[in-house]
């Protein structure tokens, strides 16, 4: 249960990962998602990202994230894309682990 107490919350997000891997995928790598990358970083949690645009990868590669394509064996996402893309997003990521969609939901 999340308590809106960050360190506790991310740890029990970690220690209950399905997959075990303490992976999180960063849909989007603008201020928000670029944002959001680092602090999973700071909270020790494996980031990758994933984003379409050539130059946002770019960005993501030289802050020493990798970039990936779309993948579905994370212990969690963050999707930061345009909200056009939130429900596309949201649809494609697995059901059994938690997805933060920034706002706003499309």
């Amino acid at each position: 249960m999340f308590t809106g107490d960050t360190t506790h919350d991310v740890d029990e997000l970690k220690e209950s990962s399905p997959r075990g891997t303490n992976t999180v995928v960063v849909a989007g790598y603008g201020s928000i998602g670029s944002r959001h990358a680092r602090n999973a970083r700071v909270y020790g949690w494996n980031v990758l990202v994933h984003d379409a645009a050539p130059l946002a990868g770019e960005r993501a590669r030289g802050d020493d994230f990798m970039v990936v394509g779309w993948p579905t064996d994370a212990d969690a996402f963050i999707i930061a894309t345009p909200a056009r893309d939130h429900a596309a997003k949201l649809r494609a990521a697995p059901m059994d682990v938690p997805v933060l969609v920034e706002k706003p939901l499309a």
